[in-house]
């Protein structure tokens, strides 16, 4: 499984990341949303978060709560059932996770049309 950068990268192009060292190349684009979504850590009850960024691979959210780097969670999209997905980064209240299973790129896209955020 590959790591997350940073999300200080200013989702930079691939050329730009490849420029820059220390910086892994992301394999799929990152959608920046802006919606709550619903967040679990084990042996907790939910809450809700806010969704900053999706991908086929992974998403971003800002918490209160903070989880462990390594930290295995569940991820409430609009319209599937939870993704269990592990924490890759926390910086701040930011957080970066990586599902365990890609999503199919139709379901990412009708994730995006319920957030009510255009395909790209």
């Amino acid at each position: 499984m590959s790591s997350f950068p940073n999300p200080n990268s200013d989702y930079l192009s691939a050329a730009a990341a490849a420029a820059r060292p220390g910086r892994e190349q992301r394999d799929d684009t990152r959608r920046l949303v802006s919606a709550s979504i619903s967040f679990r850590q084990p042996g907790r009850k939910g809450s809700m978060v806010s969704l900053r960024d999706v991908s086929a691979t992974g998403c971003r959210f800002t918490s209160y709560v903070q989880p462990a780097i390594g930290q295995r969670i569940w991820i409430s999209l609009p319209g599937l059932e939870s993704l269990a997905a592990t924490v890759r980064w926390v910086t701040g209240n930011d957080c970066g996770c990586e599902f365990d299973r890609a999503l199919y790129p139709a379901v990412l896209e009708s994730v995006m049309m319920r957030i009510g955020q255009r395909p790209s």
